[in-house]
């Protein structure tokens, strides 16, 4: 099986609700329609592809980064280079945001509370997964 590499960015925290977590994921548009982006998006600086952004917020605070991050996509691979590239749970996370194919730049903000959410920047890690091949076999 052919692979390539792709890159992880993860943050890791705490939301009171679930309502708290998916308000603070919400694109919102101007007047114009133009893309604001998400409240997370504008305390950290940075843009993403919504397509290749995985979230959750769980109801009570997971014992494991493997239990926070169970199911997400290249699972098997994703999770131990995040584990390898330092990520480290803190006792009261219960949710994260992955964005994937996406480096984050260093001067972006570490972290970003309010009375209702806690995210923190935790790292970037490079992986290896399942090569796409979708130009092969639209060609034939």
């Amino acid at each position: 099986m052919r692979t390539e590499t792709s890159h992880i960015s993860l943050w890791l925290g705490w939301a009171r609700t679930k309502r708290a977590f998916d308000h603070a994921l919400k694109i919102r548009y101007s007047e114009s329609g133009s893309s604001l982006g998400s409240a997370f998006g504008r305390a950290f600086g940075v843009r993403y592809d919504e397509d290749l952004r995985e979230a959750m917020k769980q109801n009570k605070q997971a014992k494991s980064l493997n239990e926070l991050l169970s199911g997400i996509s290249y699972e098997a691979e994703a999770i131990p280079a995040l584990v390898q590239a330092g990520a480290q749970l803190s006792p009261d996370d219960n949710c994260f945001i992955c964005l994937y194919d996406f480096r984050t730049p260093t001067t972006s903000r570490t972290s970003w509370i309010t009375p209702d959410l806690e995210l923190r920047f935790s790292v970037v890690a490079k992986f290896r997964r399942p090569a796409t091949d979708v130009g092969r076999w639209m060609s034939k």
